[in-house]
């Protein structure tokens, strides 16, 4: 039986690495007594697969873990329960659903949505405002990103960046944006509040950035994983 489990990532673990993160889920998983399958062979690994990785420091609501059970008769409800008796505090499972055989999460996951709140000490309101306004209307947009063979290369990254949006909030400015993060390419929050930092001509150092939501692509529309 194969399970997919939606589950939150918020606090101070936002800043464990993603390989570390594993480990984690790992531990929780032994500890809640659930048995995973494991693949045959010299190397044997457990049938687990997660969300692409998130930059330390991103906190999220909408990661992903597949992962293949030995016991077909135990409910979605009761794994979500003894898993989120066995997390560490930060992580929460939100659901759990039965799927069929798919692609991992990492091929399957093509774009995120992230919320960026920044502080209104930052800049002014009229300067991002404007910032992602231009970013908006541009139909090229080149940064420099270091490929597999760490080196940096000019890349346009303006397809990469759908619907980003201002909304001022009481005590900070918030941003609303989706970034492309497939096998494709992709672009990191930092990426794009550095794209922001050069059309406010501010540097911007002061934000926390929330992922809210993970897509895949399906028949060239964005669908989301919910």
């Amino acid at each position: 039986m194969i399970l997919r489990l939606k589950f939150e990532k918020m606090g101070d673990i936002a800043y464990v690495s993603h390989r570390d993160l594993i480990n984690v889920m790992s531990r929780s998983i032994r500890r809640a007594g659930i048995l995973v399958k494991y693949s045959e062979g010299f190397n044997p690994h457990a049938k687990t697969s997660f969300s692409p990785a998130l930059s330390l420091g991103v906190e999220s609501r909408a990661e992903y873990m597949d992962m293949e059970v030995e016991d077909d008769s135990i409910s979605c409800e009761e794994v979500l329960q003894r898993l989120n008796n066995s997390v560490p505090r930060g992580l929460r499972f939100l659901s759990v659903i039965r799927i069929e055989r798919s692609d991992s999460l990492s091929a399957i996951i093509t774009h995120s949505e992230y919320k960026i709140l920044i502080d209104k000490q930052a800049v002014e309101e009229q300067i991002l405002s404007k910032a992602v306004e231009l970013i908006r209307d541009e139909e090229a947009l080149f940064i420099q990103k270091r490929n597999k063979r760490k080196e940096f290369k000019e890349v346009d990254v303006r397809d990469m960046i759908i619907k980003p949006e201002y909304l001022p909030l009481e005590h900070d400015y918030l941003i609303s944006v989706v970034l492309q993060n497939s096998s494709q390419g992709g672009l990191k929050p930092d990426d794009f509040m550095e794209i922001i930092s050069r059309y406010s001509n501010t540097k911007i150092e002061d934000y926390r950035c929330l992922k809210t939501r993970s897509f895949s692509n399906h028949s060239g529309a964005m669908v989301a994983l919910d």
